[in-house]
Parts: structure tokens; C-alpha cells; sequence
């Protein structure tokens, strides 16, 4: 069954993404039933970074410049992580009073955090390194938040994600990052001045979850997952404490696990690439990581991904994936599909989004880009988009939605070597 959606690209004109010989970074995100795009361009020097945001209507189909600026120096490779050139990480919050947007740009040239409670008006919150701002790691002994800190160094943490959850920003630092492997950081949020500081243990204690992948909250309770090569993905979440309460045991320690051994997948599912919240329920897409040889060797081949849904009770089902027994009995795949939607060529996700009506799943494999949509995870219908027909390669996609509207933020590799980003609005 196919669902007709018109989509159009909406590219901001002038921005660096639209340009294929740009060297740009961007994110885009949801904010106050609009459009906000992030960019960072590099000039060729290496002096220079250029941080713009742009906002889209989706009524007045029209981008507006709502902030620009600059951050000129000398390129610092000790200021993010190794391989890292920048990143930039777009969160929205209510809970700590009105909607606000904070904006974060890394890169070799420093940090800038950006707030805006309007979508128009942007602050910096913070800027050059010093002793006080809140994106610096204090400390250098090993009683300090990890341990080989070095405080002569102005080292920032480059983010895979950020979340704000009950008064706290929680960050999961990105693979590689040295000085935080396998952990989940927070720090205070709106409280003036603040370090990161440990959110679990790492590994959540288990010494072979090698990395947390994803956070969500879901029902007011902070999720998150960890990637385990031998026994597949687990699932933990926050217990309800007062970390305040001094009474209260160590709160890294306040943590549950809800599913584990890849949702008895075991290996064959080994991390968890995306997690959303629809109609009260957790819908987690996860897959092996078939690009680790020990895997690849002891497994064969990669089966494709599956999509689980987890309610707050903990009771699970498998939506998409590979028929097997667990503790809760035999689990079928509802859809009626096999792992990677039952497709005989390898079927990668790209990317998963939710709103009020249904479920977005993004795919690529050799017969192209593919998007699916489904109000409850059971069954799925594909979209039609030969918009996209004419991709070369995507190297990355990222989907949200915006009211009713789907915005697909593309990646894409030409034919030619050249690379080129692309948002596409489907209505």
C-alpha cells in the first residue's frame, strides 16, 4: 500500500548547505511549529567559522535569517575530539517554564551555546573557553568526572545527543572521546554556572556495554540505550529518586535496566539506532553492527534491522524482525515482517521520527531511498517520493515532523564526488 504525499525541496537559498562545493555542517529541528536550520561554514583558512540559523514557515512557505556570526582564531584541533571538524547540536525544552531553543556549535575554533525563547531573538550563552562556562570538563585527578582530564588543555565534549530532562542537561559524548567512553553526562540546567558531571556508571556497571547510543524522555522518565557486542543492546532507565535528598544513594546508581539481550536478539542486535515516543509507547529500531569483524565472523551475515515497541510496564513486542521465544513467551513479528522489512537486499534505516498521527521510517539499499509510514507499527505502507529517484548515494538522512508535515534533511553524494544537503518538505 503506498501513501501520496506531495514534497517539496525547500533548500534555504544563500545557506552553505545548498552550494555542493561548501564545506558545511548542519542540524534542523522542530521548534514552535516551525522549521529551524543550524549551519556552520568553514572557510578555506581555517580562521573562520560562519554560524547561521534560518527559521521556515511552513504557512508562508518562506526562510527568514534569524541569527549570524562569527568565530575567528587559530584552529585548535585540542578543543573537540580527534576526526571531529565541528558539530552542532539543536535541543528544545518546556519544562523548566517557556519554550526554549538552545543551539550548540563545536568546532576547532571554540564553542558557542545559542538560547532563544522566541525563535527570533538568539543570546549566546557562552563563548571563549574559561574556568566557569558550563562546556568546560574541571578537573584532573582521578576523582574527577572521568579521570585523565587535563585542565591545561581546553578540551570541549562533542555531543551525539542532548536532551533536557527534568532541570538537567544530559549529554551522550560521541564515540571516540577519549576522556568520556561509555558514559552519560548531565549538568544543571538554567542554574548559572555548571560542569558536567556523571549521569550513570559506566556502562550503567556492566563492563561490556561498550557506549550508550540514544536517550529519550518517555512518560516523565529519562530512557537510554547501551550497545553490547556480546549480548546484545539493553535498555535502562532512571529510577524516580531525589538526587537532592542527601539520604539518597550514589544517583549514577539509580538506574533499572527494562529490556535486555537485544530484545532476545542477542548479537543480531547489538545497538540501538533510534528510539521514538508514539501514542504511549517506545518505538526502538536496532540493528547488528555487521562492520565489526568479530561479528561479522561469528554471526554471518547481517539479518537487517527490527523495530520493537516497549511500554512503560515494561511488556515489549516485536514489531519488525526475526520470530523468537523470550521470557514473555514467543514473540512474532506483528507486521507480519521479517528483519529489514523483509527485503532480500540489505535494507539500511536511515532515520526515525514520530508525531501525533504515525510513525517515519527512512531506508536506503541498492534500489534507492525509501519512506514508510505507519500509525501503529504494525502495518507499514511506503510513501511516494520520485522526488528522490535520482539520488546517486545518501550518506545520511534525517527525519522530523512538523505538525502534520514530514522534513526530510538529506546528505548526498553525487555521481561526480561532490557532496550536497537537501530539505524536503512532504505534506
Amino acid at each position: 500500500m503506498d501513501k501520496n504525499f506531495s514534497f517539496a525541496n525547500i533548500t534555504p537559498l544563500g545557506s552553505g548547505i545548498r552550494q555542493a562545493d561548501h564545506d558545511a555542517d548542519f542540524a534542523v529541528v522542530s521548534y514552535l511549529g516551525g522549521i529551524y536550520l543550524a549551519e556552520i561554514t568553514h572557510e578555506h583558512d581555517q580562521s573562520v567559522d560562519s554560524r547561521r540559523v534560518f527559521a521556515y514557515s511552513l504557512e508562508q512557505e518562506r526562510w527568514i535569517t534569524v541569527y549570524t556570526g562569527q568565530l575567528t582564531g587559530e584552529w585548535d584541533r585540542t578543543l573537540s575530539t580527534p576526526g571531529v571538524r565541528s558539530e552542532i547540536r539543536i535541543i528544545t525544552a518546556s519544562e523548566t517554564g517557556p519554550d526554549v531553543i538552545l543551539i550548540r556549535f563545536t568546532s576547532c575554533l571554540g564553542v558557542e551555546l545559542l538560547r532563544s525563547e522566541d525563535g527570533k531573538h538568539f543570546t549566546v550563552e557562552s563563548g571563549e573557553p574559561s574556568e566557569n562556562t558550563p562546556e568546560k570538563i574541571i578537573g584532573s585527578d582521578q576523582d574527577s568526572l572521568v579521570g585523565r582530564v587535563n585542565t591545561e588543555v581546553n578540551h570541549y565534549f562533542v555531543f551525539r545527543q542532548l536532551l533536557v530532562h527534568r532541570d538537567h542537561l544530559f549529554g551522550v559524548p560521541a564515540d571516540g572521546a577519549e576522556i568520556a567512553p561509555n558514559l552519560l553526562l548531565h549538568c544543571p540546567y538554567g542554574r548559572g554556572e555548571a560542569a558536567w558531571v556523571q549521569a550513570c556508571l559506566p556502562g550503567f556497571g556492566q563492563q561490556d556495554n561498550r557506549a550508550v547510543s540514544t536517550l529519550i524522555s518517555f512518560g516523565g522518565v529519562l530512557y537510554a540505550a547501551a550497545a553490547n557486542a556480546a549480548r546484545g543492546f539493553e535498555i535502562w532507565r532512571q529510577k524516580d529518586t531525589d538526587a537532592s535528598d542527601p539520604n539518597t544513594s550514589d544517583p549514577r546508581e539509580m538506574w533499572e535496566p527494562v529490556l535486555i539481550r537485544g530484545a532476545y536478539g542477542y548479537a543480531h542486535n547489538t545497538e540501538v539506532l533510534s528510539m521514538v515516543v508514539h501514542k504511549d509507547a517506545l518505538y526502538i529500531v536496532a540493528e547488528a553492527d555487521f562492520s565489526r569483524q568479530a561479528t561479522a565472523a561469528r554471526y554471518g551475515e547481517d539479518p537487517g534491522f527490527e523495530v520493537i515497541r516497549l511500554h512503560r510496564s515494561g511488556r515489549w513486542e516485536l514489531l519488525i524482525g526475526t520470530l523468537r521465544t523470550s521470557p514473555q513467551g514467543l514473540q512474532v513479528p506483528l507486521s507480519g515482517l521479517g528483519p529489514g522489512l523483509d527485503r532480500l537486499d540489505k535494507m539500511m534505516p536511515l532515520s526515525f521520527a514520530a508525531n501525533d498521527q504515525a510513525l517515519f521510517l527512512a531506508t536506503w539499499n541498492k534500489a534507492g531511498f525509501q519512506l514508510w509510514m505507519s500509525e501503529d507499527g504494525e502495518e507499514w505502507a511506503t510513501i511516494r517520493q520520485p522526488d528522490f529517484a535520482g539520488f546517486y548515494q545518501i550518506e545520511s538522512c534525517q527525519a522530523l515532523s512538523v505538525g502534520k508535515a514530514i522534513v526530510l534533511a538529506f546528505d548526498i553524494e553525487n555521481l561526480d564526488g561532490t557532496r550536497e544537503r537537501q530539505l524536503w518538505v512532504g505534506k
